[in-house]
């Protein structure tokens, strides 16, 4: 009973306050929508396309991307320097059939164990471009950045613009990154 009590305290105090800054702010002009940014993809059907990568435990992460080729191999090289790939890991894949809709091979690879606080080069599926990450430090604080629902429009590549300027251990991004409308190639705005 107590709990409710001092959940329905801090509504009562607090909401009205809340409801009289909303109307202060009424000063503020949303912006207008700016136009989506289609992005195709240029390489090989082998090459990697909607490269992400997600933290594993403390010291491994997890590298995930698409390709068209459906022979590509899921396998990650990396190394602390670019363009020299001490290690290799081998992951899995999967595709999907949605009617008459068949997806590209999603291969998902974990590598590691990596070093905390350490930029590494990487290269999925033994083609294409190169892409690094610095893995965040492990002693307190973290710095995050959060960012949700990305989006692939202009106003996604001047928030990525932003986020790139900073300084910061770790991304959190809880809500879409982008978005499959009229089978346009999204995606590859945010690959990292």
């Amino acid at each position: 009973m107590e709990k409710w009590c001092l959940i329905f305290f801090t509504f009562t105090t607090f909401f009205p306050q809340f409801l009289e800054q909303l109307q202060a702010s009424s000063e503020y002009t949303r912006p207008a929508l700016r136009p989506v940014i289609v992005t195709d993809h240029t390489g090989s059907e082998s090459d990697p396309q909607q490269v992400h990568i997600s933290l594993v435990g403390k010291d491994h992460m997890k590298v995930s991307w698409v390709t068209s080729d459906h022979h590509a191999p899921s396998t990650v090289e990396y190394g602390q320097t670019p363009g020299k790939y001490e290690a290799s890991a081998k992951g899995v894949h999967i595709t999907y059939t949605f009617f008459f809709y068949t997806s590209g091979k999603i291969h998902h690879v974990v590598i590691g164990p990596l070093e905390p606080r350490t930029t590494y080069y990487y290269r999925c599926g033994s083609s294409g471009p190169e892409f690094s990450f610095r893995t965040p430090t492990s002693s307190l604080p973290i710095e995050f950045v959060v960012v949700g629902d990305l989006g692939q429009t202009e106003w996604t590549a001047s928030t990525l613009a932003h986020i790139g300027a900073m300084d910061y251990d770790v991304l959190l991004l809880p809500g879409d990154l982008s978005y499959a409308i009229r089978n346009n190639p999204y995606g590859t705005l945010s690959d990292v």
